[in-house]
């Protein structure tokens, strides 16, 4: 990775293939990072993505020469490709994750609350979970600062 760089890697052995998606969700909630999981199966990489600020299925569209098969949307994907392309795969990624992340701070984000609830509260929400692409988190405040919360109840502070 280069110098500065945000992104880091860690190989992990003997996480079953069905199970990548799985543990690319948890690393993203648990780090609030983009997580990419990618198993290796003779020759096929199998990869899955998962992200809160990066639109996945852009980013892997980028890419898709590099691909056997590709899917998903903007905060979950996956992609099968051959081993001889990860290199390159793993070398661009990088840089269009910069770009992303990049062109997004140049937007001025704001926030309306839509709902008035004490973080001590939240788990009032519990009825109308899970939060996900179809079913996006509510915007709150406790009139002090605006958040969310995630699947787990954690608060995430918005600004």
């Amino acid at each position: 990775m280069p110098a500065g760089s945000t992104t880091s890697k860690r190989r992990a052995t003997r996480i079953r293939h069905h199970y990548i998606g799985v543990v690319a969700s948890r690393i993203r909630d648990h780090f609030q990072r983009t997580a990419i999981i990618i198993g290796i199966k003779g020759n096929i990489c199998i990869g899955e993505l998962r992200s809160n600020d990066i639109d996945l299925f852009k980013l892997l569209s980028q890419f898709n020469n590099l691909f056997l098969d590709f899917g998903g949307h903007k905060r979950a994907a996956g992609f099968s490709m051959e081993q001889k392309n990860l290199e390159r795969f793993i070398e661009e990624l990088p840089k269009f994750i910069a770009n992303q992340r990049h062109n997004s701070n140049k937007v001025q984000k704001s926030y309306e609350a839509e709902a008035v609830i004490k973080k001590s509260d939240i788990h009032i929400l519990e009825p109308i979970m899970p939060f996900g692409e179809t079913n996006p988190a509510p915007i709150l405040t406790d009139g002090v600062s605006i958040y969310t919360i995630d699947n787990k109840f954690r608060i995430i502070e918005m600004g």
